[in-house]
């Protein structure tokens, strides 16, 4: 199966074009695309699915503005055609962040809090396509039988394992009810800790931490009144729009705000394979790229995944 489809890539390859999912000025466009040539160092890869993510969202509706036409998608695996030191038809995952490797952080062995980074599908083409180009150092082997939808969950999972570069308490408070916050709920027992949700009902100063997943100025507010003095607040969620706020509580409590990235990609990978978290409730249907408004308008629901080959 895995040999088959690398030959049908490699058709659709020679044929020059392939389908892709663009932010143009004028909106979203699908159609045809060149497809791409990987520069020295860069793997080329057939894009099995890719899922969508609220990043995807907000550059469609333009709360992300994109500099140029870019292909969007960067939670995706694949199979390999061309690369140096792998072999066509390897199965692979993709850390779509792309550290510049150079800054005081990389130099210093703190990548993941590049300044610099770039994203597939936001500052480069990503995987809403047939095809796509990625450096060599951000593309890891996988087995052959991970299912393709857990595949392409790998990013979300390494954007939730942030929290476990942090040290912990026992019992920890999280805000929301959405998949991210279920998936870090998830991550958080998997490393033995005890989740507390935060609500209404959460009485003020309680919490050592709290782990902040929507973004949301009501849910930070309450994060920011629930946790105890001294204690720590984790911004977890990447929404792009501002939330207004009132940190004379932080400031009286002398609360830490810490943010929190990725996790290490390598130990998502791992995590992946060995399904240390149950997935498959989160994850939803598989579109073709000409159904993106409906795979869109699902986002905040179950994980909604293109195929850019149907």
């Amino acid at each position: 199966m895995g040999d088959n489809s690398v030959r049908l890539g490699q058709a659709a390859m020679n044929a020059g074009t392939m389908s892709a999912l663009r932010r143009e000025p004028a909106g979203i466009v699908v159609g045809e695309a060149r497809v791409p040539a990987p520069a020295a160092g860069e793997v080329l890869l057939q894009v099995e699915i890719a899922g969508v993510c609220r990043t995807d969202v907000d550059v469609a509706l333009g709360a992300i503005t994109l500099p140029r036409p870019t292909i969007l998608g960067h939670e995706f695996g694949g199979r390999v055609l061309e690369a140096e030191d792998l072999s066509p038809g390897e199965r692979v995952a993709i850390n779509p962040i792309l550290n510049c490797g150079t800054c005081s952080a990389c130099t210093s062995g703190q990548s993941r809090s590049c300044a610099q980074a770039t994203m597939l599908g936001v500052d480069r083409d990503g995987a809403f396509a047939e095809f796509v180009c990625v450096p060599r150092a951000f593309v890891y082997r996988v087995n052959q039988d991970v299912p393709a939808r857990h595949l392409a969950y790998t990013e979300p999972l390494a954007a939730t394992l942030g929290v476990a570069q942090l040290e912990l308490p026992d019992t920890v408070g999280i805000t929301g009810s959405g998949r991210i916050t279920r998936l870090c709920e998830r991550v958080l027992h998997a490393l033995d800790k005890e989740v507390v949700p935060v609500n209404q009902g959460t009485a003020a100063h309680s919490m050592s931490v709290i782990i902040e997943c929507t973004g949301m100025a009501e849910d930070l507010q309450r994060a920011i009144t629930c946790t105890a003095p001294g204690g720590m607040v984790v911004l977890k969620s990447r929404r792009p729009q501002p939330a207004a706020l009132n940190f004379m509580p932080a400031v009286r409590k002398e609360l830490r705000l810490q943010g929190v990235h990725y996790g290490d990609f390598a130990m998502a990978v791992d995590w992946i394979q060995e399904q240390r978290v149950l997935i498959d409730d989160l994850l939803g249907p598989v579109l073709p790229l000409s159904e993106w408004k409906a795979a869109f308008e699902a986002a905040e629901g179950l994980k909604v995944f293109l195929d850019p080959r149907l």
